[in-house]
């Protein structure tokens, strides 16, 4: 009697597991740099790297454009696929030079968020005045950013700190 209750027990936490499998515990879409892919691009092509992508089971990618293609004609081949830019990068200096240069690229992706990767410094040697010259640049850019509906974001990597 007591083998058949535990046997018993045990179907039952196995049928209860298979019901909570079923549920999405995760409910947004998923995303991917497409820096993960950065080697497969150039091989590929931009089309198998996006069909790949979209394999894989990814909606959106943080990115944006490829080389030799306008921003429109990589937009419509990532909203071919199902797949939104809701972030695009830009760099460091791109921003301190010419931040209305990337809410016009994050607008023509469809992006709402611009993320920055990296602060310029000498290898090894992250000072304060690096950290000064980031604030003023990352402020002034965010408020133009803002001003224009995208929010900028930024990529840590430790040696900030």
């Amino acid at each position: 009697m007591k083998k058949n209750t535990i046997i018993l027990a045990l179907l039952g936490i196995m049928l209860s597991l298979g019901t909570l499998q079923a549920q999405k515990l995760y409910t947004y879409p998923i995303g991917v740099q497409t820096y993960t892919f950065r080697k497969h691009f150039p091989v590929k092509g931009a089309e198998k790297t996006l069909d790949l992508i979209k394999e894989l089971g990814f909606t959106e990618i943080e990115g944006g454009g490829m080389k030799g293609m306008t921003l429109e004609e990589y937009k419509k081949l990532c909203d071919d696929r199902g797949i939104s830019i809701p972030s695009t990068g830009a760099d460091f200096n791109e921003l301190a030079k010419d931040p209305m240069a990337v809410v016009k690229r994050a607008k023509a992706l469809g992006s709402k968020f611009v993320m920055c990767a990296w602060i310029p410094h000498k290898k090894g040697e992250f000072s304060l005045a690096d950290a000064q010259k980031a604030i003023e640049v990352f402020n002034n850019a965010g408020k133009v950013l803002k001003e224009n509906g995208v929010t900028l974001c930024y990529h840590d990597h430790g040696f900030e700190f």
